[in-house]
């Protein structure tokens, strides 16, 4: 189920990560008082135990960041403005912002996940 596609991409260990740096992102708001630093943080914290539990390579870290950015950064604004979390925008300023979310997401995710490998890759297997 894991194995290496011909690009060195194995795709169930980027949907693991995808789902661990969601679950460690989202676990950083929660603390009261700490979540205005944990919190946008929170990507790239998430991204490093992703990639330090993983051990993802280089490829992954980006893939990682990339899906990250397109299935959380992309749509944040614009349901955060649904719920009514976020004032009612104009689609200049949604889109803006859902540009930016991705980006930073993605940037942030995709480089704990890269430096998360790294540190995976320096310790010994279990």
């Amino acid at each position: 189920m894991s194995e290496t596609s011909p690009s060195g991409i194995r795709p169930f260990r980027i949907v693991e990560g995808i789902a661990l740096c969601g679950i460690v992102s989202l676990l950083a708001l929660l603390p009261p008082g700490l979540h205005f630093v944990t919190g946008p943080l929170g990507p790239i914290i998430g991204g490093f135990a992703a990639g330090a539990a993983l051990r993802l390579r280089a490829a992954e870290a980006f893939s990682l960041g990339v899906a990250l950015a397109l299935l959380i950064g992309l749509p944040a604004p614009l349901l955060l403005t649904e719920l009514g979390i976020l004032p009612h925008l104009a689609i200049a300023a949604l889109v803006f912002f859902s540009l930016l979310a991705a980006v930073y997401i993605g940037v942030f995710s995709m480089a704990g996940a890269y430096f998360g490998s790294q540190s995976g890759r320096q310790r010994p297997t279990a």
